[in-house]
């Protein structure tokens, strides 16, 4: 099984690399910054800014590890008191919301989508889409929902974290995480992303102690 090592490479942005692994924090926190950028931006005064391309490649990462979000060559504003704007589908395989690959609705929970992908990614260090099976490739919150039907929950979890990460923050981000692939009704708000993933770093902070 092939396993994506996150680091800060000389791109200075969130992928694959062949150096060193993020710490669990470290994680927690790249996910927290990412996730209030996005809020911000869907709760901009002039409009909702949709994204649209929410991926590793497009969170970069300054010399303290503080995440940005980059490349807003396709995102979209959507006027205030609007539900969502039609547009061709855009975006980077593995990361683009099914139901707007369907409809071609832009709306915020399109991103929501993303940054969930994103944070599987996170957990696990796989690729969004495991095309070690050709024949069948496996999606990653596919790949979580299987786990834990199975109650196999920290199979999950990337190895490069050899168990040093707190169990039951984990559990709380990896269920957050399929809240954001799952159908789009049913999808937090970025604003709550935020409250659990402040939740979990506290769980965390306190474990360590």
């Amino acid at each position: 099984m092939y396993y994506a090592m996150f680091s800060m490479i000389k791109s200075n942005n969130l992928m694959t690399g062949k150096d060193k692994s993020l710490s669990w924090t470290q994680r927690l926190q790249i996910a927290l910054g990412s996730a209030c950028g996005l809020w911000f931006l869907h709760i901009f005064p002039e409009g909702c800014i949709v994204h649209r391309d929410i991926k590793p490649t497009n969170i970069l990462l300054g010399v303290d590890m503080e995440p940005k979000l980059a490349d807003f060559g396709l995102s979209r504003v959507i006027d205030i008191g609007v539900s969502h704007v039609s547009s061709e589908v855009r975006g980077t395989f593995g990361y683009v919301d099914p139901e707007y690959r369907h409809n071609h609705r832009v709306n915020a929970a399109g991103d929501v989508y993303s940054f969930g992908m994103v944070l599987l990614q996170l957990l696990s260090g796989e690729r969004a889409i495991n095309i070690m099976n050709t024949a069948k490739p496996m999606s990653l919150d596919k790949m979580a929902s299987m786990l834990i039907r199975e109650g196999n929950v920290l199979e999950f979890a990337d190895p490069r974290l050899k168990g040093e990460y707190s169990v039951d923050a984990f559990d709380l981000c990896l269920k957050l995480a399929l809240s954001c692939t799952g159908h789009k009704q049913q999808r937090p708000s970025m604003e709550q992303v935020v409250s659990r993933l402040e939740k979990a770093l506290e769980i965390s902070m306190r474990d360590d102690d």
